[in-house]
């Protein structure tokens, strides 16, 4: 079977609600970048295929990625994506982050990323891509919470994780919905707890810090800044060092300032702060929950990469509309090669592309399927295509 029969089931079930000439194009570009073709306007087009030349491959690409209805379609595949992760009955753990987008940086994106545990790459719901000013802002950020509730509604316990960035605030607003909630604190933040008498003593981050240990302890009844007090549980652990060392030139490690600052940020223990919704979680589960923030990150690097991603560096856009139109094709693509790569793993198809023997896992899921759908013919057995088509929600 081809990934372009895959990926037409999927969007001809899921997004009925695209319109049909629409989702040919969609589906067409969606299979070239499965297929190894970079993100960007031109490379896609030259793997659209077919009878026709590259110009009208290049107006096809050009039209879907410039239309205005854009980011309807994308709530819907995000809307589509939510209701496949509802399926799978276990509670649903969101990282949310911003990054950069767009040459020079001119634009940023908000993500919200589901994490699976042991697969080592999330499944992107959803971006929305502003300007650069919007960075941070807290408006953006409510509207990506109330899009979230409403794809996924109360019938099932999410945890939402975040990294410094997202303060009192944005607790706040997770609590209202319903949902947990895990973040960091760093350095210059204040964090109370109860003295005799019932007085609350506020304390720096960094005093806390000289208390980590390697076992993850938990502080309930804890407060979040003096100012706005919000209440919270800490949990506190110093992580094992990974004793890695940047090399610029064989035998010289590297003394750049953003190496030494990112040297010292590895090393600061988790100062993690959590909502009493998840006091059943044990500590070091609540450890375990955050440490997978790390995959949002990772998806991000599938995105972006020109030699380990789908290029989006690449791409030249000067529209936030263009950009959410190409970041959409891309969490379709990933959102499908996840589910391929997670098949072949399991069918041993991932041996073929190894050039050891070890058990570890040397390739993402990701990148094992697109290198799958670069064949000519995907070579899945008919089992692991029902099952797939099964997961996706796709009658075979």
């Amino acid at each position: 079977m081809h990934a372009h029969v895959i990926v037409q089931r999927f969007i001809e079930t899921q997004l009925l609600a695209i319109h049909a000439a629409r989702r040919r194009v969609l589906g067409a570009a969606v299979a070239a970048l499965m297929q190894g073709h970079l993100l960007s306007l031109s490379r896609l087009a030259r793997g659209l295929g077919g009878a026709t030349g590259l110009k009208a491959a290049l107006k096809r690409i050009d039209r879907l990625i410039g239309h205005t209805r854009i980011e309807a379609e994308a709530r819907w595949v995000a809307a589509a994506i939510a209701a496949r992760l509802k399926a799978q009955g276990d509670p649903l753990v969101i990282a949310i982050d911003w990054s950069a987008v767009g040459p020079g940086g001119a634009f940023v994106e908000l993500r919200a990323s589901a994490t699976v545990p042991g697969k080592g790459r999330g499944i992107t719901i959803y971006q929305q891509v502003y300007p650069l000013s919007k960075l941070g802002n807290p408006q953006a950020e409510r509207a990506l919470l109330n899009a979230l509730h409403g794809w996924i509604g109360q019938d099932v316990e999410v945890i939402v994780i975040t990294d410094a960035g997202f303060r009192r605030a944005w607790f706040a607003q997770v609590e209202r919905l319903g949902w947990g909630w895990i973040g960091r604190v760093r350095r210059g933040v204040h964090l109370g707890r109860t003295r005799a008498r019932g007085l609350w003593c506020f304390t720096s981050a960094a005093n806390w810090f000289t208390r980590a240990t390697g076992k993850a302890r938990r502080q309930v009844d804890c407060r979040l800044t003096k100012k706005a007090a919000w209440p919270c549980d800490v949990v506190l652990v110093r992580r094992r060092p990974l004793k890695r060392k940047p090399y610029r030139c064989p035998g010289h490690g590297s003394t750049a300032k953003a190496t030494r600052e990112a040297k010292a940020s590895a090393r600061e223990p988790w100062l993690l702060v959590h909502g009493a919704r998840l006091r059943r979680y044990a500590p070091e589960q609540i450890v375990a929950l955050y440490a997978n923030r790390m995959q949002i990150e990772e998806n991000f690097r599938d995105n972006k990469s020109m030699g380990y991603g789908m290029g989006q560096d690449i791409g030249r856009s000067r529209s936030a509309l263009r950009w959410q139109a190409l970041l959409l094709i891309a969490t379709l693509a990933a959102f499908l090669l996840w589910h391929i790569g997670q098949l072949a793993e399991a069918e041993g198809l991932h041996r073929r592309f190894k050039a050891t023997t070890r058990a570890a896992r040397e390739l993402s899921l990701i990148t094992l399927a697109r290198l799958l759908c670069a064949l000519p013919r995907l070579p899945l057995t008919d089992f692991a295509i029902h099952v797939l088509y099964r997961r996706l929600g796709v009658r075979q």
